[in-house]
């Protein structure tokens, strides 16, 4: 007999208590946010916008560890949203969230005489990934542990 199920959940926070709470700071800047009137866990951080291709690329902008061939964040921290030329803190800004929209699951099963068959096919609608072990390849974040592809697959002017 098949069976479908089809769940919808929607969380906005809705208030938060003091001291906010933005995720673990052992080692690095969490990369998800709760706010009031967003989802719980949103992601947050900076929106990587290119490469500095140019010394003219970097002397449009102050941003810390930059260089050429290394990555460009967005600026969008000026008045109005529009860029001020200085990456700061105030650059990051919400990327996505992890809920989805909505799951679905199909169970069907079916038997005769000696043999049965069962299938569950589950699927979702939404909701981002971050993808973690890319950033301890792919940032500088400790010395070690690169992935080959930065190294064979990286910018090149």
């Amino acid at each position: 007999m098949p069976v479908l199920n089809f769940s919808l959940y929607r969380n906005k926070v809705g208030t938060i208590a003091d001291p906010f709470f933005e995720g673990s700071r052992s080692r690095i800047d969490p990369f998800n946010r709760s706010v009031t009137g967003r989802p719980i866990s949103s992601f947050y951080g900076y929106i990587i916008d290119g490469f500095f291709q140019t010394q003219a690329d970097l002397d449009a902008i102050v941003q810390s560890n930059e260089g050429i061939g290394k990555w460009r964040y967005k600026d969008i921290s000026g008045p109005n949203g529009k860029p001020d030329g200085v990456i700061t803190v105030d650059d990051r800004t919400f990327m996505g969230s992890p809920h989805p929209n909505f799951t679905m699951g199909f169970n069907l099963n079916a038997s005769y005489k000696n043999f049965d068959f069962s299938t569950f096919l589950y699927w979702k609608n939404g909701g981002e990934i971050v993808n973690y072990v890319r950033y301890w390849t792919d940032f500088n974040t400790f010395q070690g542990n690169r992935d080959k592809r930065v190294l064979y697959d990286s910018w090149t002017p």
